[in-house]
């Protein structure tokens, strides 16, 4: 398939969509797509140069009321090279834009591992966490009814250690998870550093 630099073509393209002026202390609801996908027609020379700008969809906040399905509109796309056009956003064609005062608190971590020892060894205590509370943050609707959050459920075998390494990003996804269970939403989570539980010696 050849493309001839000075015949007009459509395109479809994902651009990265920028907010901007977004309220201080808000936090909105549930994230917005990260991309959009819109229609252009230029030339093939035209097409050419405008992969290589930085493209984008502005959405100002500032305009938008909360509760809000917003339409995007072609000129939303900025930075476009002369002659390029947008004829449409085809994906999404509309955004919610739904705001929740950002809040934060501290909650405990609860375990869904199972510790499995080795021959010869007794676990003698409770599993711990380093640290045995996280940070979660997000709108405060969330925030405010989320006692507790869970790891991921696991099993180790054959253990005859008592602390152990543990992928932090794993651990913040699972129990990332477990907040995104009561509302889907935009939130973050702290990473864990350890687990550890105590063994003995079997007599």
């Amino acid at each position: 398939f050849y493309i001839s630099l000075e015949n007009a073509y459509e395109f479809t393209v994902d651009v990265p969509v920028r907010v901007e002026h977004a309220p201080p202390g808000w936090i909105l609801l549930h994230p917005l797509p990260a991309e959009v996908r819109g229609l252009f027609k230029g030339t093939g020379r035209q097409f050419g140069s405008y992969r290589f700008r930085e493209r984008r969809l502005e959405l100002d906040l500032r305009k938008v009321p909360n509760n809000t399905a917003v339409r995007l509109d072609p000129d939303m796309i900025k930075d476009l090279p002369a002659g390029i056009r947008v004829l449409s956003i085809l994906q999404p064609e509309t955004v919610d834009v739904k705001w929740d005062r950002l809040a934060e608190r501290r909650v405990p971590v609860r375990s869904r591992l199972e510790f499995l020892p080795a021959d010869g060894f007794t676990p003698v205590g409770d599993v711990r966490f380093d640290p045995d509370t996280v940070l979660i943050s997000g709108p405060q609707s969330v925030v405010d009814s989320t006692q507790e959050v869970w790891t991921e459920a696991r099993s180790f075998a054959g253990l005859v250690k008592d602390r152990f390494d543990i992928d932090p990003d794993d651990t913040a996804e699972a129990m990332l998870t477990t907040v995104k269970a009561r509302r889907p939403g935009n939130y973050k989570v702290d990473k864990l550093n350890s687990v550890s539980i105590p063994f003995t010696v079997s007599n």
